[in-house]
């Protein structure tokens, strides 16, 4: 989903000419309304370093060995664990306008027009969070702390000598349907942690965006089981799908979430400066007279994914 980057002078009244315009009696301000729904899946990190390193460790150990009093006693470690570093970016933007755009201004509007800024900000979090997603059947730009795609069939285990070499978050593609659901949960069912001994994630929660909404919905909340005739009772009805997601690109994918490592979301935003906003005038022309900006520096990224699984649809 591309971004639209303006470049624009100062609000004048050659380019808002309705405004002064005696002929219209009313101007009516749409006010910027941003759909925030992807910063709720992200961990917020608060940082004083451009360049921020995030370790992911675990506390598993291998299984106590059979052992005497007379033997000396098998010692254990953890793994040494994964970690990812996550560069942040800043951003700024500014409105400003001329002295000449505010006398003229018949509707006393023109004051109004400079208050989206903080919605502008909102969107482009939206999109910063989204594009994780977006890339998380490829790993193309984001890939987690052990250096593959968010939805992957061969995730390492941090212990190279764990009983299972990898594991597996990424289903078979197919769109939504009982049998999909079914094979959604059970990959979840098939987690092993970093020694690979069995680690359940209870897939029970789903995204996904507005085209396979519906089909979701009518799937988690039917009593019984779609498309069969036995009227069999729908054992997937209860399982919670989150409002549609309008930022993800693909009309196909649909993810679930579980509650392996329920505590941590696996998705980093990382803050190095907060959004900050200050008046703005420009020193060689005193009529433009009034304005506003901001300026933040942030940026998301993936560290595990141990919380997901994923389907990119047929």
């Amino acid at each position: 989903m591309a971004y639209y980057n303006g470049t624009a002078g100062p609000m004048t009244d050659v380019d808002y000419a309705d405004m002064i315009d005696r002929r219209i009696q009313e101007v009516v301000a749409a006010k910027a309304k941003v759909a925030t729904e992807g910063e709720k899946y992200f961990d917020r990190m608060n940082t004083d370093l451009r360049s921020y390193k995030v370790a992911d460790v675990t506390n598993i150990l291998d299984l106590p060995h059979v052992n005497e009093d007379t033997n000396n006693i098998p010692m254990m470690a953890p793994p040494a664990g994964l970690n990812k570093t996550f560069t942040t970016v800043q951003y700024r933007a500014g409105i400003w306008i001329t002295r000449q755009m505010k006398e003229n201004d018949l509707h006393r509007i023109v004051g109004a027009l400079i208050t989206g800024l903080p919605a502008s900000v909102a969107q482009r979090r939206e999109y910063l969070c989204a594009a994780v997603f977006n890339d998380a059947f490829t790993g193309t730009t984001y890939t987690g702390a052990d250096g593959v795609a968010m939805f992957n069939d061969s995730h390492p285990h941090r212990d190279s000598g764990a009983t299972t070499a990898t594991w597996d978050n990424l289903a078979t593609a197919g769109l939504p349907s009982q049998s999909a659901l079914t094979a959604m949960w059970q990959l979840g069912q098939a987690f092993t942690n970093d020694k690979g001994f069995p680690a359940p994630s209870n897939i029970s929660n789903f995204v996904t965006g507005p085209t396979q909404w519906p089909v979701l919905k009518r799937l988690l909340d039917s009593s019984k089981e779609a498309e069969n005739a036995l009227n069999a009772e729908n054992i997937w009805k209860g399982m919670t799908l989150d409002p549609p997601y309008h930022y993800l690109t693909s009309t196909t994918a649909w993810m679930g979430r579980g509650d392996a490592d329920a505590q941590f979301k696996g998705l980093v935003r990382v803050v190095k400066e907060p959004e900050t906003y200050l008046p703005m005038s420009k020193s060689d022309n005193p009529d433009i007279i009034m304005g506003k900006r901001v300026r933040f520096e942030e940026t998301t990224g993936l560290l595990s994914a141990k919380a997901w699984v994923g389907n990119a649809g047929a």
